[in-house]
């Protein structure tokens, strides 16, 4: 039953980190099948002719004309969900061959979040809440469920209604939700709130942790 529940993010996900690629060409997307690694982007003959290869994989996908400015879809020749959306402008392609290497790494805070931060905001001190929706995926009612901060988090507080809002960073005081039946889902807010002129960090996790019981 660890697998019970999931979470439901009313925004986009968004995809993993892209870094690197060639003139004229801006990696937009980069598709979480290519996992972690460096990849590899080339133009082919004039420098209007693109493809694809994914860390790991053995070769490049299909060649993708780019006559225009415009978005296009490279994909790489192994596993076609091991793609990457591509920004073009044909104005500043390299005219001939050319590579370069794309280095492909988690992008963070994009699951339970509802955007950064602005500069303003962060200068000023803000708060940014979120909704998630805890849907129970199991064939068996689960019981109590529980929700608290790890105790390592101190901007962020959650809440069963949106308007009473909490810390606990233990189970024992954690925020009770209740119970669930199958297929049904509850509700959990989000809130993080940032002091004025405070530092970001990447490397900062929000995380949430769950308990809940069931009858096997």
């Amino acid at each position: 039953m660890s697998d019970a529940i999931r979470l439901e993010n009313p925004g986009e996900l968004v995809l993993m980190k892209a870094v690197g690629t060639i003139p004229g060409v801006a990696i937009v997307d980069a598709a979480p099948a290519n996992g972690k690694g460096v990849g590899l982007i080339e133009s082919r003959g004039d420098g209007k002719t693109l493809r694809w290869r994914a860390p790991g994989s053995s070769f490049p996908g299909a060649e993708v004309r780019c006559e225009s400015d415009g978005d296009y879809i490279l994909e790489d020749g192994a596993d076609r969900g091991k793609f990457v959306r591509v920004r073009v402008r044909t104005g500043f392609l390299f005219p001939g061959p050319t590579s370069g290497s794309v280095f492909i790494d988690d992008r963070y805070e994009n699951g339970l979040s509802d955007g950064d931060f602005t500069a303003a905001e962060a200068a000023a001190g803000a708060s940014k809440t979120n909704t998630v929706t805890v849907r129970n995926i199991s064939p068996l009612r689960i019981y109590d469920l529980r929700v608290w901060i790890d105790p390592a988090i101190s901007f962020v507080a959650i809440s069963a209604d949106g308007v009473s809002w909490v810390s606990p960073t233990t189970e024992a005081t954690a925020l009770l939700l209740g119970d669930v039946a199958p297929g049904l889902a509850t509700s959990l807010h989000i809130k993080r709130t940032i002091s004025p002129g405070q530092m970001s960090s990447p490397k900062v996790l929000n995380r949430i942790h769950f308990s809940w019981w069931s009858l096997n």
